[in-house]
């Protein structure tokens, strides 16, 4: 880009990530009391020339829930096999 900051592409990206962190926003409070809903949270990053860059949406979990979920489902796998 040169010396020249396009000011509509800014706009057009603040206006871009709004948009993407209110439909975020959204979607956690529409599915909050759903069953096996799993929050999600957008992150936004900076451009060099001004504007907003690349939203992410991920899903929030707890790692150490997942971690325990996963080794008690490998320990139950072990011992089904074990007394077959």
């Amino acid at each position: 880009m040169s010396g020249n900051v396009d000011l509509y592409s800014i706009a057009t990206s603040g206006v871009n990530a709004s948009s993407r962190l209110l439909a975020t926003a959204s979607n956690n409070i529409a599915n909050v009391n759903s069953e096996g809903y799993v929050r999600e949270r957008t992150s936004v990053t900076s451009e060099l020339y001004g504007g907003v860059g690349r939203a992410t949406t991920e899903r929030v979990i707890n790692q150490f829930a997942q971690n325990q979920l996963r080794r008690d489902t490998t320990l139950v796998g072990e011992w089904e096999t074990f007394s077959e």
